[in-house]
C-alpha cells in the first residue's frame, strides 16, 4: 500500500516503536505545522529519524529510511515543556519520496510486513544479551539496568 502526501515529522533524537502510545516533543515550525496539519486532516503522519540531530532542515538522504505511520491525537502546548505531540504509533513502513513544501514537509511510504518469530525464549536471550552489552559499554554507573 502506498499513501501519497501525508505530514512528516523528523525527529532530532530517540527511537520510536510501533504498537504504543507516547508523547513526542515538536519545536520546529514545520514539525508544528505538520503535525497540526495531520490533526485536521484525520490524523496520518509519518515520523522519520534524522541521522543528524543538528541539521534543521533535514532532506531525504538525512533521515533513516525505515519510519512509523502514526496517528496524531492531540497536540498540546504547555508552559514549562513546550509542544507535545501525542500519537498513536501503528506500523513500521519504507519511506519511498520526502516532498520539501511549505509549510511543512510530506512523504510516501510503503507498510513493512512484519517478520515473526516462533522461538520467544530464544528472542528474549538475544534482547538480554543486547542489553547487557549496552550497559556494559555505559559504564558501572548505569549496571542498574540490566538489573
Amino acid at each position: 500500500m502506498i499513501q501519497k502526501h501525508i505530514p512528516v515529522i523528523p525527529l532530532r533524537g530517540g527511537v520510536v516503536f510501533p504498537g504504543i502510545t507516547t508523547t513526542i516533543s515538536i519545536g520546529r515550525r514545520r514539525s508544528l505545522a505538520a503535525a497540526q496539519a495531520a490533526l485536521e486532516q484525520g490524523g496520518d503522519l509519518l515520523i522519520l529519524v534524522q541521522y543528524n540531530a543538528e541539521l534543521e532542515e533535514p532532506d531525504t538522504e538525512d533521515l533513516v529510511p525505515v519510519g512509523i505511520r502514526a496517528t496524531v491525537r492531540d497536540v498540546l502546548r504547555a508552559p514549562h515543556v513546550g509542544v507535545q505531540m501525542l500519537v498513536d504509533l501503528h506500523r513500521r513502513v519504507q519511506f519511498t519520496r520526502l516532498e520539501n513544501s511549505d509549510p511543512y514537509l510530506t512523504g510516501s511510504y510503503t507498510e513493512l510486513l512484519e517478520k515473526t518469530d516462533d522461538n520467544p525464549p530464544l528472542l528474549m536471550a538475544e534482547a538480554i544479551a543486547y542489553l547487557e552489552q549496552y550497559a556494559e559499554a555505559l559504564g558501572e554507573a548505569n549496571q542498574q539496568v540490566i538489573a
